[in-house]
């Protein structure tokens, strides 16, 4: 609430958001403001528009779509749509005309749905209403209103995106304490308990002594305020991982130089604060949070009454003077020129004929200025994954941390691109680092990379002889199928021709693994067979088993004692070996005589092996 009410401009800039790099976005394209005032800036320059409805003296918010169409925009007690008729149920907010700020804040989780919070200057409630785009072809409904969320509070409000850039905070300071509240805001709505940092001035006395802007610098390092009568203007640090506020640095002047200190504005690259006051623009330099250092760096920037600043789309520094919006332009507000900043009268943007500006300038959005995106949606082990970064920003350089470990620097536009592949399962935290200027913003998402399949052949190759027939029976886990090269969508096939053997295996995560084998035409067949084994049951070398190599063999083995009686045989393309036991009983330690004759299935081949074997015990 602004107290002299002589001037006809109003304080319109309801609620301000920390983003980097906000005019990558075309949502906050269009103001409207005071009464009937607006501006567009989609042409790239500002140019005013008369078609508004509004009619208040202080906060209004406003949002376009990401074309720059508008969506919506209201005062805290009316919302009028795309075609500046009352939106379905958008009257009896329960807002004030003469709050200094309000908010739009999407559903980070929805195209549809926004929050409009406001307050009411008389009450000293925080409240905020749910409008749904989706009703009325799109003109949208306001769903519900007057919601309330906390009281006393000033007429300070801000929002900011959380360091997730995805997710927001939603700030306001308590009447009457030193108190910040701080409501987080994500896809199931605004949380109604907040988070309370105490710190700073105690915002009493009479109401209007702590009326004034806050707002929250574009790296959300720096939050800071003004208390008007108080003639105070308060630095402090932001945390926008917890939405804690600690440190401060404050300053107050005498009354005898100014009366009011109302607005403020970061600079783009947050190294710089503009103060307003009803004296002029005051520039401070942040590069060094000390009171000494800020309050030494000062600079004098204009002399005049200034009641609302705003960082325009291009980055500009548009200033409310005098009820004129645009009566000043603050270009390259980031400059580290010396004094004077680069200001421009446009003498065109005056209030034409039944216009007046007012006090203030809109809200705006705070839209996330880089898009995350990942192909595929989940990953899987040693595949390939396609990290994207969408923005309209010139980019110089990102840091790609991919949580495994590996990090990746990359310059130019070629950065916003990168490919990694995982060697592991699991939640791997992926951040991006991204250079632009002099901003520095890091991005983060949580991405999951599935298992591989488990299935694979246990040897390279395979040998049939002739036209015989061998089974390719590769090992696979649980939940994996497989689709073989030639065809086949069996656990195993039969093959009776030379040549590689492949499949592909699928789990139920859509991971594929691919192995192979080389059947070759081989009728050789080997024989190993040890020459000692110890039935003890100890675990170690408990069975005397001969190892044929070679596939598709039929085997006869057969033991011997001394006088040549048969103490144990088997047959079969398998052996499970003899286990030095006689007739049930334990064998006698001792020398036996082996015997092993091998054939192979279809062919004439067939040879006889013996030797002799020690039993130890």
């Amino acid at each position: 609430m602004l107290i002299n009410r002589k001037v006809h401009f109003i304080i319109s800039f309801g609620f301000i958001f920390c983003t980097s790099n906000i005019y990558a976005q075309k949502q906050n394209n269009l103001w409207y403001f005071g009464w009937k005032a607006g501006v567009d800036f989609n042409s790239g320059e500002p140019a005013l528009l008369n078609t508004g409805k509004t009619n208040t003296w202080e906060a209004i918010a406003v949002i376009s779509d990401s074309a720059g169409n508008l969506l919506f925009y209201s005062s805290g007690d009316t919302v009028w749509n795309a075609q500046h008729q009352i939106m379905d149920n958008g009257t009896g907010l329960g807002g004030g005309i003469s709050s200094t700020q309000m908010a739009i804040v999407p559903n980070p989780d929805s195209s549809k749905i926004y929050y409009l919070i406001y307050m009411n200057y008389l009450s000293h409630d925080l409240m905020y209403a749910v409008i749904d785009m989706s009703k009325n072809v799109g003109l949208g409904k306001v769903r519900k209103k007057q919601i309330f969320l906390y009281n006393p509070v000033t007429e300070k409000i801000v929002a900011c995106l959380k360091s997730d850039l995805h997710n927001y905070w939603l700030l306001t300071h308590e009447y009457g304490t030193n108190k910040f509240l701080c409501y987080s805001i994500d896809k199931n709505g605004i949380n109604p308990t907040p988070t309370e940092s105490s710190i700073g001035s105690v915002h009493s006395g009479a109401y209007n002594q702590s009326i004034g802007y806050m707002k929250i610098s574009r790296n959300k390092e720096f939050l800071a305020l003004n208390q008007a009568l108080v003639r105070e203007t308060a630095i402090f640090k932001f945390d926008d991982a917890t939405g804690k506020v600690s440190g401060n640095i404050s300053f107050k002047v005498a009354s005898n130089t100014i009366k009011k200190i109302y607005s403020l504005e970061f600079s783009p690259n947050s190294k710089y604060l503009y103060v307003g006051t009803d004296t002029g623009i005051v520039q401070l330099n942040l590069a060094v949070y000390d009171s000494a250092f800020v309050w030494a760096s000062r600079k004098i920037i204009s002399n005049a009454f200034v009641s609302a600043m705003q960082l325009g789309p291009d980055n500009n520094l548009y200033v409310m003077y005098l009820g004129q919006f645009g009566n000043y332009i603050i270009r390259y507000p980031h400059s580290d020129s010396q004094y004077p900043v680069n200001i421009t009268d446009i003498d065109t943007l005056y209030e034409p004929q039944g216009v007046i500006f007012g006090l203030g300038l809109p809200a705006l959005v705070p839209y996330p200025p880089y898009q995350f995106s990942f192909q595929p949606d989940t990953g899987c082990e040693e595949k390939a994954v396609i990290f994207d970064i969408y923005t309209t920003a010139v980019v110089d350089s990102v840091k790609w941390q991919f949580g495994d470990g590996h990090s990746l620097l990359v310059y130019g536009q070629n950065a916003l691109h990168t490919e990694h592949v995982y060697n592991n399962a699991g939640v791997f935290t992926v951040c991006a680092k991204i250079y632009n200027g002099f901003n520095i913003d890091t991005i983060c998402t949580n991405y999951y990379i599935n298992p591989k399949p488990e299935a694979w052949f246990a040897n390279d190759s395979m040998s049939l002889c002739n036209v015989e027939t061998i089974t390719l029976d590769p090992t696979i886990g649980e939940n994996v199928s497989l689709i073989w090269n030639t065809g086949d969508t069996s656990k195993s096939i039969d093959v009776n021709a030379v040549g590689v053997y492949s499949f592909l295996a699928v789990n139920h995560y859509g991971c594929t693994i691919t192995d192979s084998i080389m059947v070759l035409n081989d009728c050789k067949c080997n024989l190993f067979v040890p020459n000692i084994f110890s039935p003890n049951n100890d675990g170690v070398n408990d069975k005397f088993v001969p190892f044929v190599m070679c596939t598709n063999a039929q085997v006869i083995f057969k033991v011997f004692d001394r006088w040549g009686n048969i103490v144990y045989e088997e047959s079969g393309s398998t052996i499970q070996g003899w286990n030095g036991r006689k007739a049930g009983y334990p064998a006698s330690s001792g020398v036996y005589t082996w015997m092993v004759i091998l054939s192979r299935a279809k062919t004439q081949v067939r040879k006889s092996y013996s030797g002799n074997i020690s039993l130890i015990r």
